[in-house]
């Protein structure tokens, strides 16, 4: 899936970009196949070396998830990597690009915060799984901003609300009120007819019990990105021939836009 989302990437966006990829996975095996993949593409690879069982927390996805994302934003800070003018791309391992993208479609936005709908009682939040930062328009302090920013879910608002993953981050609004809000990246079912929809055929299928429909996110009209195993899929105990098939369908599209070739 690793080599997918290189292609669709590097097809579908031509900006000067580094591609760095996170690897939080438990086992020296996955790791190594991680690497080596990595490797082979002349990606950045990043190690993740904190556990969250080092500071007493119980581990589970959305923690582990919100480490991924803190480590990796601490080390490129800490490393110069990130300059003032630079836009930060947050992508999941299940997300691919679907159609040409530049970061010049996101210049529209007045925020530097680009996420998709994340929100509990009217407390918006960015979403580890897609969010874009643009550090020159976050302003002078974006550095400062991006290392003190929580990713994990917990309590927020004054009622101290239960938020889902990425929920802290919404306290960075909270202690800098100068900020824009997040823009919200359009998204929308994949049973809504909309133009050019490669999905609707794949979407519309009966879907197993528990399991939700792909989603697609763009900007408008325009889909840029697609949710492979969204809606928790791993965890909704999908059987492993769903799942199979929705990947061979999208391999099919990668294929239908030269992204890939058949074997």
């Amino acid at each position: 899936m690793l080599k997918w989302q290189y292609a669709s990437a590097t097809h579908f966006c031509h900006d000067d970009m580094l591609l760095v990829v996170v690897d939080g996975s438990k086992d020296n095996l996955t790791s190594k196949e991680i690497k080596t993949i990595a490797e082979s593409l002349k990606l950045g690879y990043y190690f993740r070396p904190d556990s969250p069982e080092s500071d007493g927390i119980k581990v589970n996805p959305s923690l582990n998830h919100a480490y991924n994302i803190e480590s990796v934003i601490k080390h490129i800070l800490e490393a110069g990597i990130l300059l003032g003018n630079d836009v930060l791309f947050l992508f999941d391992s299940d997300m691919f690009l679907m159609d040409y993208l530049s970061l010049n479609d996101f210049k529209y936005s007045k925020s530097g915060f680009i996420s998709t709908h994340q929100a509990k009682n009217g407390m918006a939040y960015l979403w580890p799984n897609l969010s874009i930062i643009d550090l020159q328009k976050v302003g002078a302090n974006a550095t400062n901003i991006l290392k003190h920013m929580r990713w994990s879910p917990g309590k927020i608002g004054p009622e101290h609300v239960n938020s889902d993953t990425g929920g802290l981050t919404y306290r960075t609004w909270e202690q800098n009120p100068h900020l824009d809000p997040i823009d919200i990246m359009f998204q929308w079912d994949c049973n809504v007819p909309r133009p050019n929809a490669f999905f609707m055929a794949q979407c519309n299928e009966h879907l197993p019990e528990r399991c939700i429909q792909p989603v697609v996110m763009g900007i408008g009209e325009k889909q840029l990105v697609y949710h492979l195993m969204s809606a928790g899929s791993n965890w909704r105990n999908c059987s492993e021939t769903y799942l199979t098939d929705r990947r061979d369908q999208f391999f099919d599209y990668l294929v239908s836009r030269g992204v890939m070739e058949h074997a």
